[in-house]
């Protein structure tokens, strides 16, 4: 288990009084009886030391089935490494409320210390100091540089992205991280030419230009797809006007009539524009920071050039990012359903009475949470909150379609308290418009922490 995974659970659990499985049951209700019936631990099976710990032992817990990472956590070396908090956590009180309800968060630098696994604050000063010398010989097309530099050590990226990428390197590391750029940088600049070319050359072929002669490249269905981004991309991120300068409009609409067409079975669905709006900002404002203010309303034509290249890089990128999420897009939208009623399934388990209040009020997850799954929460935070939650995502590489639904859970069950005093018409209004506009990373950092406790939880569950 890496020390990603291992710190969230500790500062999860940490949160929580009691001994590891008191905590579970603390954190979700009945899940004492629920492991119990799937032969996992209960309060009687898993009895726990009221003492202190040693200082040189780790406590244990005698579970028989916990989720993968929850077991790791009770066995596994960070609780040793942790030991030097015990005599401070066995003041606490065991089963108290208040310290359920605010969960302490996993730290944003947690990776940093001395002791996570060896990943270190040097080891994540270099790989962020050696990722900023990739980008800049790129930028002035240096090979000779580029080819003196080491491979990125992927799995370090993957761990220290989990806490967040600093913004000056966020558009490299998306880009290593979704597969675009090679990790040896002397690769780098034949691949992404390559790329690029490939890019343009398909937009060619498909005659997407204003030109007469594009009815005849284009079947009916084409064009009933390309009338319909049509229709999205002016409604994109309406709060910025960068989003709807011309050139940027083009730009989407030019990568997401392309991405339908190669994709038949998925084609265009709307939701897809939202979904371009992270790539698209990182990617252009690395590559042209003064001309990327969000409240900018006309670009320069020396942004023009740079803007092209983002086009791309962006395409290429978004179709990776998709890869994982086609179920959502393909016909009847089968991953959509999956996942909400997944999603449900385990808010049964987190919070049962929220569920009931929903259920009494005739709210089906389905009406608030499609949007979450379509649109990745994009339009529920702003615009650097979001940018903070990718960062995470893509650390979880293939499986962060996953991972999203305990996202979703832990941002229910955050404002579970606000939710079960409203009626049918403000919880609507409510689950449409979360208040999440003034979030700072550190909510986000809690809520991440959250999801990533659930699952733990559950995703090794027989039944759910």
């Amino acid at each position: 288990m890496d020390s990603r995974a291992l710190n969230t659970v500790w500062w999860s659990i940490r949160s929580l009084s009691g001994a590891p499985g008191d905590c579970l049951g603390e954190l979700v209700p009945q899940f004492s009886e629920w492991e119990a019936q799937q032969g996992g631990i209960t309060a009687d099976s898993a009895p726990h030391n009221t003492t202190a710990t040693s200082a040189d032992a780790a406590p244990t817990t005698h579970c028989s089935r916990v989720g993968t990472a929850v077991q790791a956590l009770c066995q596994g070396p960070l609780l040793a490494e942790n030991k030097r908090e015990a005599s401070t956590d066995a003041g606490l009180k065991r089963g108290s409320a208040a310290l359920v309800t605010k969960p302490a968060t996993a730290p944003a630098v947690a990776l940093e210390t001395e002791d996570a696994e060896g990943v270190g604050s040097k080891a994540s000063t270099t790989l962020w100091t050696q990722l900023d010398a990739i980008r800049q010989a790129w930028r002035r097309g240096d090979a000779a540089e580029l080819s003196r530099i080491s491979a990125v050590d992927r799995g370090l990226l993957e761990q220290l992205a989990w806490s967040g990428v600093p913004g000056a390197q966020r558009a490299l590391a998306w880009k290593v991280l979704l597969d675009y750029c090679p990790p040896q940088p002397s690769r780098l600049l034949r691949s992404v030419s390559r790329k690029r070319d490939q890019y343009w050359q398909a937009v060619a072929e498909l005659g997407l230009v204003t030109d007469p002669r594009l009815g005849n490249r284009l079947s009916s269905e084409d064009w009933a797809r390309k009338r319909q981004i049509d229709l999205d991309v002016p409604r994109t991120a309406p709060e910025f006007p960068l989003f709807h300068t011309g050139a940027v409009q083009q730009a989407m609409t030019r990568i997401l009539h392309l991405w339908s067409v190669r994709h038949p079975a998925a084609g265009y669905v709307q939701g897809l524009n939202d979904i371009l709006v992270p790539l698209l900002y990182v990617f252009y404002a690395d590559q042209a920071p003064e001309f990327s203010q969000l409240d900018r309303t006309t670009l320069p034509e020396d942004a023009e050039p740079l803007l092209r290249e983002v086009e791309a890089d962006t395409y290429w990128c978004l179709s990776t990012l998709l890869e994982a999420l086609q179920d959502q897009y393909v016909f009847g939208q089968p991953g959509i359903q999956r996942r909400v009623a997944l999603l449900e399934r385990i808010m049964q388990r987190i919070d049962a009475s929220l569920c009931a209040h929903l259920a009494k009020e005739q709210v089906t997850f389905m009406q608030f949470a499609f949007r979450w799954m379509n649109c990745l929460l994009v339009r529920e935070f702003p615009l650097p909150i979001t940018l903070r939650l990718w960062d995470a995502y893509l650390s979880e590489r293939g499986t962060f379609a996953a991972f999203h639904v305990y996202v979703c859970a832990a941002l229910l069950e955050r404002f579970s308290l606000d939710l079960v005093r409203l009626t049918f018409p403000d919880l609507v209004l409510f689950l449409q418009n979360l208040p999440t506009r003034s979030w700072t990373e550190q909510d986000l950092s809690t809520l991440l922490s959250r999801a990533y406790m659930f699952k733990a939880i559950f995703e090794d569950a027989r039944r759910l």
